[in-house]
């Protein structure tokens, strides 16, 4: 039993001989207020945390953090790729794209998951090292805790193997634009200088970098672009 998701991928990963299960009507976002939070976890940072369903497209959860979000606080995901199709939990469980300098790629915001077993487990899962929502919060779920780093990482990328992820808890960051320069040619030799000396601070404010290159011919110059972060 698998889940679909969004079908975006290019192989045939979500084959099976199985079930597939359709989740993109389990597309809701939930906020989350002082009660389900661990003492421990700073006041600052709650109203930037919300529950969203697994089936919730990246396109459905930018309009929400961005519009329709009950609270007012317009919200933007920490780093995100350039298309919104796929499923938040199919982006995050496959690692697909989205990286920023200092921060890294799309599951490095998730701070919890609810992980639906074979055996009929429902089990929430966080980092005993970020510890986030409460026991309260556990139990209005119906699921049993696991609050450990090495199985909360195995079970955050993990292509669907361990179950059907059902929801997730993300920290997001108030909201902010990236700023292209415009898109620029780079020799290959010159390109590889850069990448082993790449300087994460300059320019200030740099947040996202990318390359392009055709990887049959060393020959032509590869394409760059850079981005600042605003507000």
């Amino acid at each position: 039993m698998r889940g679909l998701g969004s079908g975006w991928a290019l192989t045939d990963i979500a084959v099976t001989d199985g079930w597939l299960i359709n989740t993109k009507l389990l597309n809701g976002c939930f906020e989350l207020t002082d009660r389900y939070f661990e003492a421990v976890y700073p006041a600052a940072s709650r109203p930037y945390v919300l529950l969203a369903q697994c089936g919730i497209s990246v396109g459905e959860l930018n309009v929400y953090l961005e519009v329709t979000a009950p609270t007012g606080i317009r919200r933007a995901l920490k780093t995100a790729g350039i298309g919104a199709g796929q499923t938040i939990a199919g982006a995050i469980s496959g690692n697909t794209h989205g990286s920023a300098i200092n921060f890294g790629s799309t599951p490095d915001f998730v701070v919890g998951l609810q992980l639906v077993t074979g055996s009929g487990r429902s089990l929430w899962i966080e980092r005993a090292s970020h510890p986030v929502l409460n026991d309260e919060f556990v139990s209005r779920l119906g699921a049993e805790r696991i609050r450990d780093d090495d199985v909360f990482n195995a079970a955050l990328v993990s292509f669907g193997a361990f179950g059907i992820i059902a929801a997730l808890a993300l920290e997001t960051d108030p909201l902010y634009q990236l700023r292209f320069a415009p898109v620029g040619t780079i020799a290959h030799d010159a390109l590889k200088q850069k990448l082993q000396h790449l300087d994460p601070n300059a320019p200030p404010g740099l947040y996202h970098y990318e390359f392009v290159f055709d990887p049959y011919s060393q020959h032509g110059p590869a394409m760059e672009a850079i981005a600042t972060r605003v507000g």
